[in-house]
């Protein structure tokens, strides 16, 4: 498993991972024998998951995906709070080449 990202929990007691499978992991720290197998495993995502973060209060989790959505996770139940799919626009294309000598 390829880890892109962890996000731990403001309580310190969880820890959210995600990775290339597609899945969010979330990681019970409470004990030595927790810490060998997620408590919970999120699915939702159709493609790699990139980026993990816990609102400040620790109610949920977000995830992005390079399937182009956002999923917001209740931490209550782990159910899902709100999905964002708006469409991302492409960044815009440039090149800058080392030799120009015009001011920036």
């Amino acid at each position: 498993m390829d880890v892109l990202d962890l996000a731990w929990s403001s309580n310190g007691e969880y820890l959210a991972s995600c990775s290339i499978d597609s899945r969010v992991l979330l990681w019970n720290m409470k004990s030595r024998t927790a810490m060998m197998t997620p408590m919970r495993v999120l699915t939702g995502h159709s493609n790699w998951v990139k980026g993990v973060a816990w609102d400040p209060v620790g109610r949920f989790l977000a995830s992005a995906s390079e399937d182009r959505r956002v999923i917001i996770w209740r931490a209550q139940d782990w159910g899902i709070e709100a999905e964002i799919a708006a469409p991302y626009s492409p960044a815009p294309q440039f090149a800058l080449s080392c030799w120009d000598t015009r001011a920036l």
